[in-house]
């Protein structure tokens, strides 16, 4: 994993860029309205009598289209949305720069390092690429799955073990784009059971959503980032974009049979 190409921005755009580094008020929220009458529709007759761990999950759904949307190819054979799953600079003046690949974590719950409840993310790698039915899966398996036999939960709680200054400087590294490359998934996706509004994250671009209406099957996307990643241009168009895929749901419906092809 490590760094894409450099974005391209502006002059003008640094300028802009530096003045909201210096002024803190960088994060931004919008909230999208779904239709996920065709995700249902689809979803639940494939689920019908599966075991739990074969089951399509709604994580998935909401991470692939994520994923599609960033990777999105114009008519020129641009990917104008890439930038937005992308990294920050260290200092003020830097621009930022777009994903090589689309990697993004899940907000998972569950028992981890002694806690029954702890909360937890766990980054799944190149999104774009996987099919919905296998994410599913491996969602379940890192859910349920005995802790010390996901290596990423083993390195997780070696991690926190460390003494807390020295835990300070090393997270401090991680703002270094390079590094964080390395370490962090640019986007985070959670699922709350609730219709309450969402906080932010850390992550660069944190995505939630809320409790779906079970009359109207409508739910709200959150989609919290730093403005440094782009500018109005580039972020209505993309949940334009994010809805036009998840509205009618096809890329569900191909994911499911291409995996019943290959089973």
């Amino acid at each position: 994993m490590g760094l894409g190409k450099k974005a391209y921005n502006t002059r003008i755009d640094k300028l802009l860029y530096m003045n909201m580094c210096i002024q803190r008020y960088s994060r931004r929220s919008y909230l999208q309205e779904i239709d996920f009458t065709n995700i249902f529709n689809i979803m639940k007759p494939y689920n019908k009598d599966k075991a739990a761990a074969d089951k399509i999950r709604m994580p998935a759904i909401l991470m692939k289209a994520v994923a599609l949307s960033y990777d999105y190819t114009d008519e020129t054979g641009r990917k104008p949305y890439r930038r937005l799953s992308g990294f920050l600079p260290f200092f003020p003046w830097g621009g930022s720069w777009e994903s090589d690949k689309i990697d993004i974590s899940l907000m998972i719950v569950r028992e981890l390092d002694g806690e029954k409840n702890q909360t937890c993310a766990f980054t799944f790698r190149e999104v774009e690429k996987l099919n919905i039915v296998d994410l599913s899966k491996s969602i379940y398996h890192v859910s349920t799955a005995p802790e010390d036999k996901i290596p990423e939960f083993v390195g997780l709680k070696k991690i926190a073990r460390l003494p807390l200054p020295l835990l300070y400087l090393m997270l401090q590294l991680t703002r270094i784009p390079f590094i964080r490359a390395l370490a962090i998934a640019p986007t985070s996706v959670s699922i709350l059971p609730s219709d309450i509004k969402l906080g932010q994250g850390e992550h660069t671009s944190m995505f939630g959503l809320v409790k779906i209406d079970p009359q109207t099957n409508k739910g709200m996307i959150q989609w919290t980032f730093d403005h440094r990643l782009g500018m109005g241009i580039h972020f209505g168009p993309f949940l334009e974009h994010l809805k036009r895929i998840m509205d009618p749901a096809d890329f569900l419906n191909k994911d499911i049979k291409d995996y019943l092809k290959l089973s």
